[in-house]
């Protein structure tokens, strides 16, 4: 018997072992009665105790619809077993659950859309409306009706009909499938959804309904919201965010956007102007290194060099600015911190020979790594771990 379609307040119950089985590997058993809701209708399982022994999950047998609690270890208990349900994780879906219903409710009045989806896990709560267009305003106004259903404190029951009846009420919306019976959530004068789930006795139990997040799916909208204490929760962590900004920042409330904004402009001209001064100090850079070039045999100008905490984009420029004169080579690798990955960058004026991705394959090979590529002019890889000097060991063997 499912006890938790009449009530949701039970937390604590002793029922009968009426068997004992195995789902999904772990072992199972079903009561007389049970007030452990299984996952269903877009609501997760709930979780507790069965004597000592933690229930780990709650399923609907599809062969016969009996509930399944899935526990963490084999029952060694007698015929009997106390249930007890993780009370605090109970409450907080009902209080998402029934939270959904007033604001789907909420919708269909203040911008006739509907809800079509619905989903609900223990740190996240969604609808997904028929409507993609919703504005701001509109977000506000059901928003704020929902709210003051909550405030309204307006009984909330289940009763169970049969399903020849269905059309005697006005539901928000028909179910998709034939029962035989279905439970009816009534919201005072409000709203009435077939639901299987756990719902609070009352509106003013939902404490706060507030949506958090919107988020467009092609002609849908996917709205996430949070009810009571999640919404309190999230709430402080705001404020506690807040106040830390604040404090930081020397600034009332209403100066924290200012100064952000303030901040993030100062913080891109610096940006532009340590971009310039990084170019002009990699300029000077490679002016210092023009004059390691020496000849090969082959009558091109070599540079070799191993350049500590480079990046690869401070390499490519470096190799661009090395390699403008006729006709020189540029073999150039940075190394990191011990434990960080180098990266080679070879580039060669067009009028320079030599095939730059087979030395860089040679090189990375000798180095223990097999990524990277290019062509005759260019070429780059990296991934490999080794110190400067065994770095400039494997440049100077390569011509």
């Amino acid at each position: 018997m499912r006890a938790y379609y009449t009530d949701s307040y039970t937390a604590e119950f002793t029922a009968p072992i009426t068997e004992i089985t195995e789902q999904d590997g772990r072992p199972a058993v079903v009561l007389g009665h049970t007030y452990f809701y299984p996952a269903s209708g877009g609501q997760p399982a709930d979780r507790g105790w069965l004597g000592e022994t933690a229930v780990v999950d709650v399923q609907i047998r599809p062969s016969d619809g009996a509930i399944l609690h899935l526990l963490a270890a084999d029952w060694q208990g007698g015929e009997l077993a106390h249930g007890r349900l993780d009370w605090p994780r109970r409450w907080d879906l009902m209080q998402q659950h029934t939270g959904q219903h007033i604001l789907s409710q909420a919708f269909l009045r203040t911008a006739e859309a509907e809800t079509i989806g619905f989903h609900l896990n223990e740190t996240t709560c969604t609808i997904d409306l028929d409507r993609a267009n919703l504005s701001e305003a509109d977000l506000a106004t059901a928003e704020a009706l929902a709210n003051e259903t909550v405030w309204r404190n307006l009984p909330v029951t289940a009763h169970l009909v049969d399903w020849a009846r269905l059309d005697e009420f006005p539901l928000r919306k028909r179910p998709p499938k034939d029962y035989a019976q279905l439970r009816l959530i009534e919201i005072g004068d409000f709203d009435l959804s077939a639901c299987g789930g756990t719902h609070v006795a009352h509106t003013g139990e939902v404490g706060l309904i507030k949506l958090v997040k919107r988020e467009k799916r092609g002609d849908k909208m996917r709205l996430e919201f949070l009810c009571g204490g999640r919404a309190v929760a999230a709430y402080g962590r705001q404020l506690a965010i807040m106040g830390g900004l604040i404090a930081e920042l020397t600034t009332a409330a209403e100066g924290l956007l200012p100064n952000i904004q303030k901040l993030r402009g100062e913080n891109k001209q610096l940006q532009r102007q340590l971009k310039a001064a990084q170019e002009q100090l990699l300029g000077f850079e490679a002016e210092a290194l023009s004059s390691q070039f020496v000849p090969t045999a082959a009558g091109d100008s070599l540079l070799t060099a191993v350049l500590p905490h480079k990046t690869p984009a401070d390499l490519r420029q470096l190799a661009t600015a090395l390699t403008a004169v006729p006709p020189r080579i540029a073999l150039l690798a940075t190394v990191g911190e011990a434990g960080a990955t180098g990266f080679l960058l070879f580039k060669r004026h067009p009028q320079a020979g030599g095939d730059m991705a087979a030395l860089l394959k040679a090189a990375l090979g000798e180095l223990g790594v097999q990524a990277g590529g290019g062509t005759a002019v260019q070429a780059q890889g990296g991934g490999f771990t080794a110190s400067a000097e065994r770095v400039a060991a494997v440049l100077s063997s390569l011509i």
